[in-house]
């Protein structure tokens, strides 16, 4: 009868592939995750030295809003209402940011839509009325009838 086959046990693979499946951090990815942190940290202190000792950025963020505010000047300087073109022209903003700009100001009501492609202003009451004055005024208004 023929022996079963024994096989030897190697407790290195073991030991490997329990750490592999398991997660575990060997001592080469500890020290690879230092010298990582050696690289910013040399990196932070040339940007802090940079800086004169600040560690905020350099260049200030852009201002959110600003495209808009410079589309919503253009169209109100116009008198007869101004087209997409003209406001690239104008602000040397492209094409996809002069739209996205005329949107916002559409939703917010700050402009209308007088004819296709050309927008105008929508113009403000120079006194603005609340809605107890504006129900009030109704009220003392005679009926007509």
């Amino acid at each position: 009868m023929p022996k079963p086959k024994t096989y030897r046990l190697n407790m290195n693979a073991i030991v490997q592939d329990i750490v592999e499946r398991s997660e575990i951090a060997t001592v080469k990815d500890i020290e690879r995750i230092m010298k990582r942190l050696d690289t910013l940290e040399a990196k932070f202190s040339a940007i802090k030295a940079i800086n004169g000792g600040k560690t905020k950025r350099a260049i200030p963020p852009k201002k959110k809003g600003a495209s808009t505010g410079q589309v919503l000047a253009v169209i109100k300087k116009s008198k007869k209402g101004v087209n997409a073109e003209t406001i690239q022209a104008k602000t040397g903003f492209d094409k996809i940011k002069v739209r996205n700009a005329i949107s916002l100001l559409g939703k917010a009501g700050k402009i209308k839509r007088t004819s296709r492609g050309v927008y105008e202003s929508v113009k403000e009451h120079p006194l603005p009325v609340s809605p107890e004055k504006a129900r009030k005024t109704d009220q003392e208004r005679p009926q007509e009838g």
